[in-house]
């Protein structure tokens, strides 16, 4: 029999599990200016969040959409680690390949990362390029 704290334990672990499944990729391609980032689509509070994993601090990503499926926004999640995220950053910038730019947008504090809002009319073509910059602060 499973005592209720190994239950609880359970159903917990469940929880955080599903917070962090993948978004169905198959219309977009990454690739990063640092061979040593990584990037993966997770379930945010509210949006997909393409967590972006950048030891260094300082790097660059091209994502690249592929096909009419483009989810109608995401956001940014950015750590150093899976146990160190972003605490602030120094320069954050979005362009598309039209040419259109953004620059620091509004950033949340998240359990792991440090959450990047994108503009809602970054995602206004459904092919092209959104090239992603950061720094982030002196550590």
């Amino acid at each position: 029999m499973i005592s209720r704290y190994t239950l609880g334990i359970m159903i917990m672990l469940l929880f955080i599990g599903c917070s962090y499944c993948p978004v169905q990729t198959e219309n977009i391609t990454m690739s990063f200016q640092k061979v040593e980032d990584q990037g993966t689509f997770i379930h945010g509070s509210d949006l997909p969040v393409l967590l972006i994993t950048c030891p260094s601090g300082i790097g660059g990503a091209a994502v690249t959409f592929t096909g009419p499926a483009v989810p109608n926004s995401f956001r940014i999640g950015l750590r150093y680690s899976a146990c160190e995220p972003f605490r602030r950053l120094e320069g954050f910038q979005v362009s598309r390949s039209d040419g259109s730019k953004w620059a620091d947008p509004p950033r949340i504090s998240r359990l792991g990362y440090l959450e990047v809002i994108m503009p809602d009319t970054a995602f206004e073509q459904t092919s092209g390029t959104l090239s992603i910059d950061w720094v982030d602060m002196y550590r």
